[in-house]
């Protein structure tokens, strides 16, 4: 994904993109901290013992748990946002612009044919109906 896009066009996603990740990687360099620290802690006995073996466990199920979901969040934001960029293309691309019946304009891909708005085609052909537009279309 283009990076510098992402960054230009929507500034505050990826601003908590960073923060995500940012978050993630904290918690893993605790829970690092706390695997080390129960690991220590081992080498006692009685209780000193339990409580590593209990800093271990809990430092990599809570590492585990609290940090995936944050690098997740990052990658959907990126996700949501590289689909963003793939659904919206350019007017060289091949997609050719179609009124609705609202007045909006709508996107509609044509490989083949260019399409001619029916206000358009009135102008040269202004005796002719809906009807010999359509078919006018569909040669």
């Amino acid at each position: 994904m283009n990076t510098d896009r992402f960054k230009n066009e929507y500034p505050g996603l990826s601003t908590i993109s960073i923060v995500f990740k940012v978050i993630g990687n904290v918690i893993i360099v605790f829970s690092v901290i706390g695997l080390i620290y129960g690991l220590s802690l081992l080498g006692g006995y009685g209780d000193e013992k339990k409580i590593g073996l209990y800093f271990i466990i809990s430092s990599i199920a809570s590492g585990l748990l609290f940090s995936v979901p944050f690098f997740a969040f990052a990658e959907l934001i990126k996700l949501f946002v590289r689909i963003e960029f793939n659904t919206r293309k350019d007017a060289n691309s091949g997609i050719n612009m179609d009124s609705d019946f609202t007045g909006y304009q709508q996107k509609s891909v044509d490989s083949d044919k260019t399409e001619i708005l029916y206000e358009d085609w009135q102008k040269d052909n202004p005796a002719k109906n809906i009807n010999d537009y359509y078919a006018t279309i569909r040669k």
